[in-house]
């Protein structure tokens, strides 16, 4: 299936917006691009609102550079002007897309999407998406060389690892960073809590200092495969992990270990009871709730940090 390109729009980027420092540098400048915006179609028939970024100079067939993002692709201009300004002098044609059920993309979104499971032929995810906007990008974009990259950081860092999932022939290389991989899979808070009084610096007496912090979901507590509900009133054991950290405690300091049942607005709201997904959690399935921990002979609650020597 063909699909018209809407009307293309010439867009430059700012030279003139470069600090002093920079334009003293005597720093290329940044190229034209023209702009398209498309909706390209997936195997089930939903559509994904991109944006296709080619450079107007010139004629030479260019590699891809593609970012999927769940934030929406509004400011991808923007981007090109300074996170990918080394890259936009260089040569490429810059995609970006709303993943499905995002913005202007059709279907439903659903966070980390699983892969689909591989006797579903009709199954759809993330790196069948990915796959789907490369085989349309390299058939339909003029100038398009079969050479893709995928590059993310953070939530897009997750998705351009999805494009190595059953790549298209034409992926050559991708750049997952920072991405968000086993976000359930730690560390309360571990505080470094400085003495009252500091003699050299006032204003720190007192301070709590997060060392490492991490979110735990509680139906995840005796594993990630079968999430369990909690029942009310019963005492149980949840080991977490604080992963790696190479800290110094100072002398007179102590050490906190906060536990919360949530931690929103940095993250999600926490229902406070068994949902089968708390991203579709509706009003009525918020509630109040008492958390207690326990530190006795029965149930000792502890925190075990090994200890380096110089």
């Amino acid at each position: 299936m063909r699909l018209r390109l809407s009307p293309r729009r010439l867009v430059g980027l700012g030279a003139l917006t470069l600090a002093p420092a920079l334009a003293a540098q005597s720093l290329e400048p940044l190229p034209a691009f023209e702009q398209n915006e498309v909706m390209i179609p997936m195997r089930d028939g939903a559509r994904l609102h991109t944006l296709v970024f080619t450079p107007a100079a010139g004629s030479d067939s260019l590699p891809i550079l593609i970012t999927r993002t769940p934030y929406g692709i509004g400011g991808s201009l923007k981007r090109l002007e300074v996170s990918y300004a080394e890259l936009a002098r260089d040569g490429y044609i810059f995609v970006f897309q709303d993943i499905r059920g995002r913005y202007g993309s059709e279907g439903d979104f659903q966070m980390n999407r699983p892969l689909h499971d591989p006797s579903d032929s009709a199954g759809v995810d993330e790196a069948t998406d990915t796959y789907d906007t490369v085989d349309w990008l390299v058939h339909h974009v003029p100038r398009a060389l079969a050479k893709v990259g995928v590059v993310g950081i953070s939530y897009p860092g997750w998705l351009a690892a999805m494009a190595g999932v059953n790549p298209h022939p034409a992926v050559k290389a991708i750049s997952p960073q920072a991405p968000m991989t086993d976000t359930w899979m730690g560390v309360v808070k571990l505080i470094d809590v400085y003495p009252d009084s500091v003699e050299d610096d006032p204003k720190m007496g007192g301070y709590e200092l997060m060392v490492a912090s991490e979110i735990l979901r509680g139906r995840y507590r005796t594993g990630f495969d079968r999430p369990t509900a909690i029942r009310p009133g019963r005492i149980e054991g949840y080991r977490v992990e604080l992963h790696q950290q190479s800290y110094r405690f100072l002398k007179g300091h102590r050490i906190m270990v906060q536990v919360q049942s949530t931690w929103f607005p940095l993250y999600d709201r926490n229902p406070q009871r068994f949902v089968p997904n708390i991203f579709a959690a509706r009003s009525a399935d918020f509630h109040s709730a008492t958390q207690r921990v326990y530190r006795s002979a029965r149930h000792p609650s502890h925190v075990t940090i090994p200890v380096l020597t110089e």
